[in-house]
């Protein structure tokens, strides 16, 4: 149920700042900055997928080369986890709009956990980089980008395995993409994470419940994006096989779409819906144009 339609004395409830008449306005005000804030993250995100795809297109053995030497397992299990940390996220706002407090923050808690979980996963995946020398340029002092490049027939995975046209030049460009993108989305999980400390404090004092519940609800979208950021991130470097990435992206639009509809009140807002279903078309059609030169680069290159 929409906030503010919960309760015919929103007018006077202690939330309500003076210069909105009532709360309903106000939850709309707040949702709106929220999406307003994304659009410009999109376009942050965005120029970052781009550059990938465009370095990509013209050094595709290299990024090929550096792409198979990530861990698939890691990266997996870190979208598992986020994907899983959506539904608490989810379960967290729904539980303050029937006014369950308990179940609020545990779901909070819960998704604390996994979002910590990542970043630990995470942190394990930056430590191998680091004893493979795959830290670009001089981003650690005394630790240059300097990988063992393996012969062929070498079965060692903490070497990095160069395909016919690749340099070790072009594969340190891909690192540097990869660990701008992953660092600032882990920043970007940081910060969420201490959101998600406030709003469990906020619900522990009893702040929540049916007509007030626009900073969990709000808090929620930026958590959904920051994992819809992370599906579409992992397509592009962590899951090398020519259809995952249109798999993966096809899954990051389908689920931002049902939780704006279904999560975020959307579908209370008929006028609205068409619009929300027009962009994530819009939105799938650019992933998906992005996507066409890995795909394209992707489908010649020999197995290790």
């Amino acid at each position: 149920m929409p906030e503010g339609l919960a309760t015919t004395h929103e007018a006077h409830h202690r939330a309500l700042q003076h210069h909105f008449e009532n709360m309903e306005q106000q939850r709309e005000a707040g949702t709106l900055g929220m999406w307003v804030f994304l659009v410009t993250e999109i376009m942050f995100f965005g120029a970052l997928f781009l550059a990938y795809t465009l370095y990509r297109y013209q050094y595709p053995a290299a990024f090929a080369s550096a792409s198979n030497h990530l861990d698939i397992r890691l990266g997996a299990i870190n979208t598992v986890v986020l994907i899983v940390s959506s539904f608490t996220m989810a379960m967290a706002v729904y539980s303050t709009q029937l006014g369950k407090q308990r179940n609020t923050i545990v779901c909070l808690i819960l998704t604390m956990i996994l979002g910590a979980t990542f970043l630990g996963i995470k942190a394990v995946e930056y430590h191998d980089k680091y004893n493979d020398h795959l830290i670009p340029g001089q981003l650690i002092p005394g630790r240059p980008f300097r990988p063992e490049v393996a012969k062929p027939g070498d079965p060692d995975e903490h070497k990095l395995h160069l395909i016919e046209g690749a340099t070790v030049r072009n594969v340190e460009l891909f690192y540097w993409i990869y660990f701008a993108m992953t660092g600032l989305h882990a920043l970007h999980m940081i910060i969420g994470i201490g959101i998600m400390l406030v709003l469990t404090i906020m619900a522990w004092r009893g702040r929540f419940g049916p007509e007030y519940h626009a900073p969990v609800e709000i808090s929620g979208l930026y958590w959904h994006f920051v994992d819809i950021i992370w599906i579409v991130l992992a397509a592009f470097t962590d899951f090398p096989g020519p259809l995952n990435a249109v798999v993966a992206l096809t899954i990051a639009v389908v689920k931002a779409t049902l939780v704006i509809l279904y999560f975020m009140h959307v579908r209370y807002s008929p006028r609205l819906i068409w619009l929300v279903i027009g962009s994530a078309l819009f939105w799938l059609a650019i992933m998906f144009a992005l996507t066409i030169s890995d795909y394209w680069t992707r489908t010649w290159l020999p197995p290790l």
